[in-house]
């Protein structure tokens, strides 16, 4: 990173981040340009690895892709605020963002049920949830073991 100033290291700070942010952009190998598309996600954390979880319709580019080639970059972010300055070319944005890359795994239907209460868990702050059974069935949940990650945030004190 170059701005290491800015950089982030305490992977529990970067789960704090995590945890903040309402969307996860997903960048996937395609032909001629990756493919990126914001979803919901959820995340789990075992003070070690970081583990973040989807779903998808089983059908569509997405889907292709990711059985196509399972690996996957993301990224994410928070906390915007931007501060104007007479002059423009000193406004800002403070922020706070998350980046990293991993390995997709489709997951069975034993595992789905799990990870969805993880993803529901980031959006609700509860950790059971009901889930329709056939809803289920036709759902695909995607697991993405993160291999890489950084954390930034750009805050400046006034």
């Amino acid at each position: 990173m170059r701005r290491t100033d800015r950089e982030i290291t305490d992977p529990n700070e970067i789960y704090r981040i995590i945890c903040k942010c309402e969307s996860c952009t997903l960048a996937l190998f395609d032909t001629d340009y990756p493919y990126a598309v914001p979803l919901s996600f959820g995340a789990d954390f075992d003070g070690e690895r970081f583990t973040l979880y989807f779903h998808s319709a089983p059908e569509g580019k997405k889907s292709e892709l990711m059985r196509r080639n399972p690996h996957a970059a993301f990224s994410m972010d928070c906390s915007h605020e931007i501060v104007t300055n007479d002059k423009a070319c000193k406004s800002y944005m403070d922020f706070e963002s998350v980046c990293g890359r991993g390995i997709i795994t489709i997951l069975n239907e034993r595992d789905k049920a799990a990870a969805l209460n993880i993803l529901m868990k980031h959006y609700t702050g509860k950790s059971e949830h009901n889930f329709d059974e056939a809803a289920i069935k036709r759902t695909t949940v995607i697991r993405l073991d993160v291999t890489e990650i950084s954390g930034k945030r750009h805050k400046i004190m006034q």
